[in-house]
Parts: C-alpha cells; structure tokens; sequence
C-alpha cells in the first residue's frame, strides 16, 4: 500500500517537460510494470492506474489502445461523480439491500467471488439483512444456476458466508411440503416428531439437483438431510414389492386372450400404462427422487451406497423410477466419451457447436471430491469404472441415448478384449449390461457390432455370457426364481422385468410368424424371421428348436429360414443347441430304452442341417459335447455324431442294414459308392462344411477330437456288457447290443471320415499305443488303421508305377523336384517292421506258431474292394447314365421350348455324368488291377501263411485264423463279412498249404449256433451276409457233384490229410453238408423259441439274409416257418413284423421245393392222368372236385402267407405246382416219393374255369400284344412285365407260381426278372411230364384269380427228363 501512494505521488507530480526526457521513460516502464503489462505479475490493477495517473503517462506506458477514448470516458465519469445529484437511504431499508444482494448474485463468476463475498457480508451488516433470507436468495441462484459452470462460485460463498447447519434445515425447509411446517424439523429432533405424511407433489428437479450440488460441494451432508427425506423403509419395501408384482401378472397376461371378457383382446395389443407411474395413494419418497439428480452431478460414489442400502431392505429402486436407468446412461456417456473420442477416427468424434461448452458438471477428471466417477482415458480403466453403473442401469432397460451409449462401451470392450481377451470387467460389462441391453431393442443394428466384440472371446466364455445374461429360465418362467445377476433377490424375480417383458413379446412374435411358415411362403418369411431374431436371439433359438422338437417337417424350413440372422443370432442358436442337447432333466430315450425320443431324434436332425447349411458358425462346442458325453459313458451323443457326419462330411453310416446294390457299389470306388448311396440319394455335402467339420475334429488339446471320440467310443462298446446293463428299461441284451450296434456303427463312421485327412496317422496313436495305453482291441486298432494302411500301399503302387515308367523312358523329365519330400509312409505297410511289432502286441505268441504275421497283417489290412470288383454293377450304372445322357441330349435338342436356365443346368448335368461315367471306367479297371495284385501277393506269399504244424492232420491253423481274423472281423459290420467270406473263397481257391478249407467250413458250421446266440443286431447282419456266402457256395457243392469236382474237391483244402493224397468224395461231402445243414436248422430252431428279445430278432435276421440259399429244402422249409408263424401274434410288434415279412420271402421258395400252398395246386394230382377236355362242361366238373381234395390235404402242408395266396402265391393259383425235388442230399438218398397232397410237376394241363370260356383267349391275345409292344419298348422288359401283371394273370401265374406244365420242366429257360435275365440254377429246374399250362385270365381291375390250375405228378419219366435240359429250353421258347 506505500509502494502504491509514493508511486501515486510521484506521478502526480511530474515536471513540465520531462515527457522525452529518460526518467520520463523509466517512469512509463515502471508503470507498465506495476500493471503487469510485460508478462509479470500485476501488483497495482489497471483500473486503479487508469483512474488515478496522468493521461500522459498511460499513453506512454501504453497501458491503453485508444487514449482519446478513453479520456472521454474519464471527463463523463468525473462530471458524474461531482455534479450529479445522490440519493441516500438514510433508514437503511431491507428491500434496497435484498436488491443489490440478488444483483450481485446474479453476476457472480469464478473472478469476482472473493469481492462478492466480502459485498454480501458488508451488505448484511449495512442494512441489517436476515442471513437466512439472504443465504435463501443464494440457494435460490444456486438452482438457477444449477446447471452451468458457475456452480462452484456459489458453493464458496455459500460455504464462507454461511453456517452448514442453516444450510441443512433450509434445504430441509424448502424440501418439506407446504401443509405441513412442523416437518421442517429433522426426523428424531423431539420426540414428538412423525414422519412427513405424504406429499401430493414431487419437488423439482431444479432443487433436487441444487440438494445434490450441496452435498457434492460438503455444504451439507447425507446425513444432516436424511432426516428431511426419511420415510419408512419397511412400508417402501411392501410398496415395492406390490408395484413389481403386479408388473410381473401383467407380463404373465401377455398374449392371453380371455373368453370371459366382454372385450376378448390380446393383452399384448391393449395399450400398456406405464409400470412405475406414482400414484396419489402412494407417492415416490424423495430419497428415491433424489438418487437421479445425484447421477447429474455425478455423485456416484454417494448414489452407489444408497443403492445398497435400498437393495437389502428389497427395495428396487431403479423399478420403482425410471429415471435413474436415464441419469447413469447420461453419465456413462460423459464418462466414456473421451476415451471413445481417442479410439474413433477424427471425423466420428462428437463436438460441442460453436459458442457452446460441456457442463463441467460430471466430466472425467474434473471432480476432485472423491464421489464423482472417473477414469483416467485408458480402455481398460473405463470399463472397470462403467461395469457397476452399466449393471444397475440394465436394470431399468434401455432409455433414450442407450443406444449410442452402448456402441461407444462396446468399441472400448473390443479394445479392451483384443489386448486380453479374458478380461473379467469386460466379459462382466458384456453379460450384465450389454446382451440384455440390446436384447431389448428391437432389431438394433447393435448386434453386428456386438458380435465384432464377442468374437473375440473364446467359446467357453462366450457360452458363459450367454447362460449369465438368459439365466436357467425365460419368458414367464423367468419371472420367479433366485437371481443370477448379482443384484440381490427382488421380490423372487430373477431378471429385470423389462427383460422378462422383452422375452415375452419376443416370444409372442416368433410364435407367430413360426406358425405361418410353410414350404410355400419359406422365402418371404425368411426376413421376418430374421428381424424378430434380432430382437431377442435367446428367445427366437428356443422357439425355432422348440418346433423343431416337436414337427419334425419343419426342420428343412427352419433351417432355410435361417438365412438372413446375423452372426450373433446364430451363434446364439448354436448355443442354444448345445444347452437343449444337454437337458438334464429330460428322458433322451423312449420308453423302449432304444431309440432316441421324439425331441432328442428333432435336435439331432437339426444339428446336422443347421451346421451343413451354415458351417462358419462355432461346432467346437457341439464336439466337446460329444466327446464329454461318451466320457462320461453315455451314448444319447451318438445320433448328433451321426448326422454331421452324414450332412457336413457326406458319410451315411448305413448301421449295418445295407444290401443289394448298395453294399456291392461299398466294393468298388469313390464313384460307384457315391452313384449306389442311399438307393440313389446321393449326400452331397459342401466343400466348405466338410473342411469345416474335418478341421474341427483334427483339433483339441493333445488328443483330437475326432480321434477322442473313436477311443471312447470303442471303450464303451468293450464295457457295454459290464455296466449296470440289468435294471430298468435300459437293462437286458436289448440294451446292450443296441449299444455295441451303435458305438460300432458311428466309430466306422468317424474312421471313415476323418481318413479322409492327409495327416490322419498323425492323429492317431500307433497300434501299439491303442492297445497299451488306451486299451483298445486289436480288431479296433486294425480298423483305425486300415485308411492309413490303404494310403501307404497306394503310394508303393504310385512309386512302382513311376520307377518303371522311367525304366521304360516314359516318365522321364516329367515330373520335376521342387524340393518338397512327399512323405512315403513305408512304415505304415503291411509287413513294415513297425506294423509287423504292432502284430506282436495284439495277439499271444503261441497263436503265431500256427498263423503268422504275414497272413493276420494281410487280412487286418485288406478290404472288400481289394478281393471283388462288381463288375455288373459298374456296368449296370454305366448303362443307367447312358440313358441319362440320352435323355439330356434329347432334351437339349428342344431348346427353343426351355427356359435358359433350365437349359443350362441340363448341359451342366450333361457334362458331369459324361465325367462320371468316364470315371466309373477308370475306376472299374483300377479295381481290377488291385484285385489281380491282391492274388498275385496271395499266390506268390502263401507258402509262408501258415508254419509249425502237424502234417498229417487238420485243425491247427483253421481254428487259430478263425478265431483270431475271420470270425472277429465278420462280425464287425457286413461289408467286413463279405470280405471274410471272399477271403476264406480265396484262400481254399488258391489252395494256401497248410489250410483246409473244409475243415474251415466245419469249424464255423460248429461256431454258428454261439455266434447267433451272441449277436447284436448288426452283428446278426453280418453273419448272415457271411453265411448266405458260405452256404450259398457249400449247398451248390452238395446238389452239384460235377461243380463240387471243379470247385471243391480237387482242392488241397478239401483232401483227408495235409500229407495224403486222398481226396474227399462227393458222397463223404453230403453226408458232411448235411450236418451243416442239421446245425443251422436246430441254432435257427433254438433261436425261435427263445424268450428273449435279442435271439429272436438275430435269428430272423440270420433268416431273412439267408433266405436265397436256405433252406432249400422241404422239410428244414417247414420246420423254419412253423417256428416263425408263432411270432406272428407276438405282442412286440416288430418282431411279428420281421416274421410276416420273412414269410413273404420264405414263401417263393415252397414253389421250389414241389410244394404249393393253394388248393388248386395239388389238385392237378387227382387229375394228372386225364386227358384234355374241353373249356366247358364235365372236364370243369372234375376239375371242381379235384379242387375240393387239393384243398383238404393242403391243409397239412407247407402254406404261403395269406398275401401271397391273394396275390396268387400259391402253385395252384399261379399254374400249377412244380414237379420234382432237389437232388439227393446224399449218396445214400437214392430216391424220393413225396408226401401225399404235394403237387409236382406233371402231366395235367392247367384249364380255364368254364364262366372264364371266353376270356382265356382274350388273355392270350394280351400276351401276344405285350410281347410285341415290349419288344418295340425301349424301357426293356419292365414295362412289358408291367402291362402283363395287370392284363394277364396266366403269364404272372407261371413267371411267379408253381412251374407246372411246361414250365415245370428243366432246362434253362430265361426270364424277365426286373429287367435283367434270370436262369434258374441246375439242379433246381426239376420239371414233371408234358403237360401244358392253360394260365387263368384275371380281371383287369387286379382282382383275384376266378380260376386256373395244373397237375403234375413224379414219374418215371420226369426223372428221366430233367437229365435232358433241352425240353426246357423248347417248352420256354414255345412260351
């Protein structure tokens, strides 16, 4: 203050003159200096310099830029202050010092605070003012200044000019409702105090944020002004919990339709009123009403513990106001926007316009009080400090401003997650907060960059997310139930009830459209189906399997229908997969113990059709499913197993049930597979999906997956008979061999596909390893192994087809060396030394001093398509294609009346079956020259098959190779009986030393009956495909003395010892065959009669696979049907089934053993010796009677089921039964007479029944027709064979009856069998005498025969004929 009056002083006196002088100069600078002017600190204020010196001297100090200006300014202010007229208030009134109290509050800022607090306290005490008014006026500027920047100013000066404890009870007072002025009083001042009743009105929002800036500022605290807001906790929790209850019975009422009302409205389409509306009766305490305006502050730290505190007493506060779920979105986005702004391109960020600022209010980093939330601008850092908020916020659903919230929280989680994808904070934020966010809006574009988040986290954790944020109940279930979210029990309900109020109304939607779909509307649903998924997926996954659970008919649509969800949807649904798949608490099985339920069989479908048609979605959860599953000892995983791999990986586990066709085309190679799967169906799968499939079940840790399931699979199929296999429905050999089935079945199945990967063998564990370490059969380690052995031989071929084209000079310089070694897989033959080791550890060292390695590697290693190339097979789709080819070039001819789409596809088709039968070429001779190098290996190495036995006896060898390779592998699967039984053809054709073949051939007649006795079902296909071979081959030799010569009995194998020379007769073969024959009848016999399920089901099996080559004779037949014919009131209905379907096989085969069924069969015996009469009159008579005694003594006889005999089955019906009987099974049968009422061929002639005078004539004329309009057919024979079966039933009557007349003689007479031509084999076109069949016409409407038969009798001279095999072929032409 001296510095300041001498400088005053000096300037006031400047000298005249002095203004150029340099003290002049020195003073100007110094006065600059005290302004500060030069970048130092200011120590006098400009305006006191301006009003006190010299015009001169601020003009030379430059303090001013406009002197002159200024100097006007000065002259009027100086005529002011001393002319102008003042008014004094010389009573000191209060209303002048309010004034200029609200005058100098309104302009308070940052820079005039100190002043102002010192003017306020000066104006107190000139006029005498109310502090409490006047801190009262201060408050009220603090409320309308609430919101800017300004805020601060007045918490200072409030907190020096006035006492805290005024504050509170003034904030208290202004709190408090008009009607009540006791209740200023805090609650618990007297003792007579109450709580306030209740308000009418809420207070504004302007002092409630004026209340929280106090308690943010320390002006007061919470629990100074609790007690203003107290109200009762207990009476707030009940209140509560009635408001959230009625909400839940309100969304429980989504969607019913009440009949009882007068307006039958969905609730879902009434207009809904808002849930947490106050009402009069029960008001919203202010301390709930408070908590938002501490969010716009940003006093979270003080908001959080009272939302605690509120928690334990059950109190939902974020329910019962809406507005805290807005307040904490609003401050989540101030809090995250900066570090947003740092990960966003420049051009996104968000910026305040022009002449705008933030509010300081609740930014980042500004708060020093230690409530407000922070972070410091890192992306980890903001997701920790956001998670609790974003939780609690979650609560309330989605508000206005959610949206663009929750796409700034997800870009910084993607951050966040890309530096440590299992982050804690983020994958918490992404399940309390994110997912049931954007679940909530519908169809928000969110999902997509949701999904850019989720990916980036492992599956096991995504998974986890998604059971945290759907919980274990949904929709209306999802109301009631223990909370999984961490936020306290509400009133029993799990979930917020905005989420259960989305899943509903998702679930209404979804159902709806669900129901509309159909195969015609598929394409347009798809999009509505898309955009409800994308409201809630959760929901929408449960809704579509739930339908694919129930109509398996959906499923192709559902999957179709698919096609437009986003990435997340569909993961979301294969998540949803997984969890029904699992479904503890559901049966996987019906009640049989067997099948898969209806539901479980609808999933298994669906996973297969949903991952072929969308492979990029995640399978590795479905696979450790699997792979978790048959740990655990369970096969309900099996059915999954099998439809992925039959829809992603194109291999159709045929289950042991294939025949005909399509296990002959399992002989040949990749095309003739593929062109004979599933009867023509041929499963195509995308490149992609099988990559996709192969990919994942090559991965895991350590072990591969797919590998994994092979190892598991084969321990449960070993431990299957050791379980608790007794109790229950899941109990008995039922269970069990559906089990082994199973097991065997889909492991067959994973060999198959997963070989299909180069590096195969480096998934697998060696042989040896398998055995020891895993404990795996030599049988399952051979057939794990046998691709990778199939692999090595091929390349031995490629590289000795290589060495001598170059020997030759042609592959010379064709192929050159890029450096890259192709691996050879020497190790892996058949006889390399590591293969020959593995040998070793699989079976016992005394078993090699009868068989040796060499031949156990050979038949472990070798396959079907390495011994039989099906040559008519190839031929017969080759001839199949050609057709085709004809037909598509046909139809390109017409293109002027095709679309050129479809004209397009045909030309396309016709280059891929012109490809395809290209291939079918090739592929056949590559078969036929591995089968020739098969042979020749055989030949050149079968010295050494055998050693170390006995030469003068057999049974060393047999029994070990049997017992060891033939019967273990025949029962493996059907293709691998086909190939035991080939391989046993080929050893006894081969003549390999020290084996005997018929020896062979009794020891597994002897181990028939224990075979079938232990067979599971697929077992039981096996051995019969094996004993249709054998006993095909063995029952040929036995009627066939001339064949047996050729085939059999010139052969080492068939000779009395190793050492001797002689040979077995046909006659000694016979009688041996016979008691084959003995043995399979009575193991047939003994499988009938027993009680339990498995035995009879195998028997029948054994039977019907058989059925072409046994029995073939008349006796055996009818012991095997009497057996049969009492399972057919069985009450399990697919063992009657199987019987009436092995009746209609077995019953074609009583035509060849001179028996017939029907009554006008054995009728032609009592009319064989008469002579032709005529149509009408006593030969029809006779012919009647005759018809009456066949009838009687047919009863006793071998009868056809009833549908065969409708459709004309039996002899008598069909033209007659066939004379004659099967050769004599031994020597010593030299002859046979058979049993009365057996029709035989003969010398009767079938005639027509009189009213059928005229129509016999006209059947004749319909043959001729046919045969002419066949031979001009280019269909071939079938459409011929068609046209006769409705036109003419005498024709049908001799192609399928008894052979009576002149088809009952021998001969090879040839005929339309389905398109090809069929001989009958010799010996079994036994034929009676020179009768004539006159066929019986039937109705053209396809009625029942009226009339026609034959008669046949054994003669002499039928005997003699059926040596002479010329007869037939006269007789077949003349017909």
């Amino acid at each position: 203050m001296y510095i300041c009056n001498w400088c005053k002083a000096i300037l006031n006196e400047p000298k005249k003159g002095d203004e150029g002088t340099e003290e002049w100069g020195n003073l100007a600078k110094f006065t600059r200096g005290l302004a500060g002017m030069d970048n130092e600190k200011e120590i006098l204020p400009l305006k006191t310099l301006c009003t006190d010196l010299p015009t001169s001297l601020i003009s030379a100090a430059r303090l001013l830029d406009d002197v002159s200006k200024f100097e006007r300014s000065l002259k009027k202010l100086n005529t002011d202050r001393v002319y102008k007229q003042r008014k004094f208030n010389l009573q000191r009134e209060a209303s002048e010092g309010f004034s200029k109290v609200v005058c100098l509050l309104s302009g308070l800022t940052g820079r005039n605070v100190e002043s102002a607090i010192e003017r306020i306290k000066a104006l107190i005490g000139y006029f005498e003012l109310d502090p409490h008014r006047v801190l009262s006026l201060a408050l009220d500027a603090m409320m309308v200044e609430s919101v800017s920047e300004n805020v601060p100013s007045y918490a200072k000066l409030i907190s020096d000019c006035f006492d805290k404890d005024a504050v509170r009870h003034l904030l208290g007072f202004k709190l408090s409702p008009p009607s009540s002025p006791s209740s200023s009083q805090p609650k618990g001042t007297t003792s007579s105090s109450s709580p306030s009743p209740p308000r009418p009105h809420a207070p504004s929002q302007s002092l409630l944020r004026t209340v929280a800036l106090c308690l943010k500022h320390g002006l007061i605290t919470w629990d100074g002004i609790r007690g203003y807001m107290e109200t009762d906790l207990g009476e707030l929790a009940k209140e509560s919990k009635r408001r959230v209850e009625e909400k839940a019975k309100e969304i429980k009422k989504l969607g019913v339709v009440s009949l009882n009302a007068s307006n039958a409205t969905p609730t879902s389409e009434k207009p809904a009123s808002s849930p947490t509306a106050p009402s009069s009766s029960s008001p919203i305490p202010l301390r709930l009403l408070i908590l938002p305006s501490l969010l716009s502050v940003n006093c979270y730290t003080l908001f959080n513990s009272q939302m605690a505190y509120l928690d334990k007493w059950g109190i939902d506060a974020v329910f019962l106001v809406p507005e805290i779920s807005a307040a904490l979105t609003e401050l989540v986005d101030r809090v995250v926007e900066p570090t947003y702004a740092s990960l966003s391109p420049p051009r996104f960020t968000s910026s305040p316009p022009d002449g705008e600022s933030s509010p300081a209010e609740g930014t980042a980093g500004e708060d020093d009080s230690g409530l407000a939330l922070k972070s410091d601008g890192t992306p980890g850092c903001t997701i920790r400090a956001v998670v609790k908020p974003m939780e609690i916020a979650a609560r309330g659903g989605p508000t206005k401003g959610t949206e663009v919230m929750l796409s700034k929280i997800i870009r910084i989680a993607e951050e966040v997650l890309k530096l440590d994808p299992n982050d804690a904070d983020a994958a918490k934020i992404i399940s309390t907060s994110l997912l049931p966010l954007t679940s909530q809006l519908p169809s928000s574009p969110l999902t997509y960059t949701l999904w850019s988040c989720l990916s980036l986290l492992p599956f096991p954790l995504r998974y986890t997310l998604y059971d945290t944020w759907m919980g274990p109940s949904r929709e209306r279930s999802g109301i009631s139930g223990p909370s999984l979210m961490g936020r306290g029990v509400t009133y029993g309900t799990c979930k917020p009830l905005p989420l259960s109020e989305a899943e509903v109304k998702s679930g209404l939607q979804c159902r709806a459209l669900t129901k509309r779909l159909s195969k015609d509307n598929v394409q347009a649903m798809s999009r509505g189906l898309g955009k409800a998924a994308g409201g809630h997926p959760g929901i929408f996954a449960d809704v579509m399997l739930g339908a694919c659970e129930s109509y398996g008919n959906l499923i192709p649509l559902v999957v179709k229908a698919l096609k437009f969800l986003t990435p997340f949807a569909l993961d979301v649904m294969a998540y949803s997969l997984c969890k029904m798949l699992r479904a503890p608490g559901r049966d996987k099985l019906k009640a049989d113990g067997i099948n898969s339920s209806g539901w479980m069989r609808g999933l298994e479908i669906f996973t297969g059709e949903f991952f072929e048609r969308y492979p990029y979605v995640e399978l590795r959860p479905i696979v450790n499913y699997i792979v978790t599953e048959l740990k655990e000892g369970r096969t309900s995983s099996l059915g999954v197993v099998k439809e992925l791999l039959k829809k992603m990986g194109g291999v159709d586990t045929v289950g042991g049930g294939e025949g005909g066709a399509r296990m002959q085309g399992r002989a040949g190679g990749e095309v003739l597979r593929r062109e004979t799967s599933a009867f023509g169906v041929v499963v195509v799968s995308g490149d992609t999906a099988r990559k996709k499939l192969l990919e994942t079940m090559a991965g895991g840790e350590g072990v591969a997956k797919g590998t994994a399931m092979i190892l598991l699979a084969n321990g449960i199929k070993d431990a299957a008979g050791y379980g608790e296999g007794n109790k229950g429905q899941r109990g008995g050999l039922k269970y069990v061999g559906n089990v082994v089935d199973e097991v065997t079945d889909v492991v067959e199945g994973l060999v198959e596909f997963m070989s299909q990967d180069p590096a195969y063998h480096t998934l697998l564990p060696g042989p040896k390893e398998m055995i020891e370490g895993y404990g795996a059969g030599y049988e399952s380690a051979m057939a794990a192994w046998r691709p990778v052995v199939k692999r090595a031989r091929e390349k031995e071929e490629e590289r000795e087809l290589i060495e001598l084209q170059e020997e030759d000079g042609k592959g010379k310089g064709e192929k050159e060396d890029d450096g890259v070694k192709e691996e050879t897989l020497e190790e892996y033959l058949p006889l390399s030394d590591e293969m020959m080791e593995a040998y070793g550890m699989m079976l016992q060292k005394e078993k090699f001093e009868s068989i040796t390695p060499l031949v156990f590697g050979l038949f472990w290693s070798w396959e079907i398509a390495d011994l039989h190339v099906p040559g008519d097979l190839y031929r017969g789709e080759g001839e199949r294609i050609k057709r085709e080819i004809k037909k598509l070039e046909s139809s390109l001819s017409m293109g002027n009346k095709r679309s050129n789409e479809a004209g397009k596809e045909d030309k396309m088709r016709l280059v891929s079956m012109k490809k395809t039968l290209i291939s079918l070429r090739e592929e056949e001779e590559t078969g036929r020259k591995k089968m020739r190098r098969v042979r020749r290996i055989i030949e050149e190495k079968k010295e050494d098959f055998f050693g170390g036995l006995d030469p003068s006896a057999w049974g060393g060898s047999e029994i070990t190779f049997l017992t060891t390779c033939l019967i273990p592998r025949l029962l493996m699967s059907p293709e691998d009986a086909w190939y035991s039984a080939r391989f046993l053809s080929l050893m006894h054709s081969q003549e390999v030393p020290k084996f005997g073949s018929l020896t062979a051939y009794d020891v597994i007649m002897k181990a028939f009956p224990a075979i079938l006795e232990a067979a599971t079902e697929r077992e039981a296909r096996g051995v019969g495909v094996f004993m249709k071979e054998v006993l095909g081959t063995t029952r040929t030799w036995m009627r066939d003395a001339v064949k047996y010569e050729e085939e059999a009995g010139g052969k080492r194998g068939f000779k009395v010892s190793q050492g001797d020379g002689k040979r077995t007769s046909h006659e000694t073969y016979c009688a041996v065959a016979s008691r084959w024959g003995k043995w399979v009848l009575d193991a047939a016999l003994k499988g009938l009669k027993n009680k339990e399920y498995m035995r009879i089901r195998s028997t029948l099996i054994v039977l019907t696979s058989v059925a072409d080559v046994w029995p073939d004779e008349k006796e055996a037949g009818d012991k095997i049907v009497e057996g049969v014919k009492r399972l057919e009131g069985e009450e399990r209905a697919d063992l009657e089934a199987m019987s009436k379907s092995y009746l209609a096989v077995i019953g074609k085969k009583n035509l060849e053993w001179g028996g017939n069924g029907g009554a006008e069969g054995d009728s032609g015996k009592s009319k064989g010796k008469g002579k032709r009469k005529d149509e009408s009159g006593a030969g029809g008579k006779k012919e009647n009677r005759s018809e009456k005694r066949g009838g009687e003594s047919a009863k006793v006889e071998f009868q056809p089921p009833p549908k065969q005999q409708q459709r004309g089955g039996s002899g008598g019906q069909r033209g007659g039964g066939r004379g004659g009987m099967s050769p004599p099974l031994s020597a010593k049968a030299q002859s046979f007479q058979p049993p009365r009422g057996v029709g035989g061929g003969g010398g009767g002639e079938g005639r027509a029944s009189p009213r059928e005078g005229g129509q016999q004539r006209q059947g004749q004329q319909v043959q001729q027709d046919s045969r002419k309009r066949g031979r001009d057919n280019s269909q071939g024979p079938d459409e011929d064979r068609k046209r006769m079966r409705g036109d003419m039933a005498g024709g049908r009557g001799s192609e399928m009856g008894g052979r009576g007349g002149d088809m009952g003689r021998g001969g090879d007479m040839r005929r339309s069998r389905g398109g090809q031509n069929f001989t009958p084999p010799p010996g079994r076109n036994d034929g009676g005498g020179g009768g004539r069949m006159d066929g019986a016409v039937r109705d053209n409407r396809g009625g029942e025969r009226k009339d026609g038969a034959s008669a046949a009798r054994w003669t002499a001279a039928g005997s003699e004929e059926r040596r002479e095999p010329a007869g037939w072929v006269a007789r077949a032409a003349r017909w």
